[in-house]
């Protein structure tokens, strides 16, 4: 993502919260005669400042936040007692994960897992979580919980 750019989520009533990366001014629009709700846009915005920025829509049902933290994934083996695969967790929403693996193809779409990280808190806030494997390229994993987190944000901003 470029400097002079942001990026915002799209909620269900096709509002967003933008804010300008030069001076920090918050505005929430509503965007839906712009755009196509199908695909994400972007658009330029000035703000009040004069600062023109480029705006990126992420079109998703939860915000996504981005941290960098290990753990593990717990999965059911062959031999009948769960194998243990160390990850890097990339990203956490309140309906999925997006983690690394050490290994290509350390996991296969469809796959139950159980997820265990801490959060880098002074209180080593603990995360685990059921999820179902929906995507696998390479390293990269994606996993859908099977039941919704509470509110993330507020778990990580109470956790730190």
């Amino acid at each position: 993502m470029e400097q002079n750019s942001t990026k915002t989520v799209l909620t269900q009533d096709n509002e967003t919260l933008i804010e300008c990366p030069h001076c920090g001014f918050q505005k929430i629009i509503n965007i839906a005669k712009f755009f196509k709700r199908s695909k994400p846009e972007n658009f330029v915005s000035k703000c009040k400042c004069g600062y023109s920025f480029s705006v990126v829509v992420e079109r998703r049902k939860f915000e996504r936040h981005y941290f960098d933290t290990n753990g593990s994934v717990l999965r059911e083996s062959g031999r009948g007692k769960p194998e243990s695969i160390a990850i890097t967790v990339k990203d956490l929403s309140r309906s999925g994960v997006k983690f690394v693996t050490e290994k290509n193809e350390a996991l296969e779409a469809g796959a139950n897992i159980v997820i265990t990280f801490e959060f880098n808190d002074n209180r080593k806030t603990f995360f685990i979580k059921e999820a179902t494997v929906r995507n696998v390229e390479g390293k990269d994993v994606r996993a859908e919980f099977k039941k919704l987190c509470g509110d993330i944000a507020l778990l990580m901003h109470t956790a730190l």
